[in-house]
């Protein structure tokens, strides 16, 4: 079940981020965007965090 949820999770993302997401100058900029994103929507230091955090990094991109 705990795949199935960070599967889903990770799917959401992707779903979710279509277009790429433009968060300003370097990667800083991108942790903390996604950082934050995860944070708003799961718990710190959970699997589905993790997998939302992993997800956003994929599509952010860096002016």
């Amino acid at each position: 079940m705990k795949y199935v949820l960070i599967l889903f999770t990770v799917i959401s993302v992707i779903a979710f981020s279509s277009k790429l997401i433009c968060a300003g100058n370097g990667s800083e900029a991108c942790v903390t965007h996604c950082t934050e994103a995860a944070s708003a929507n799961y718990t710190e230091g959970t699997d589905a965090w993790s997998a939302y955090f992993n997800g956003c990094m994929r599509t952010c991109w860096m002016k």
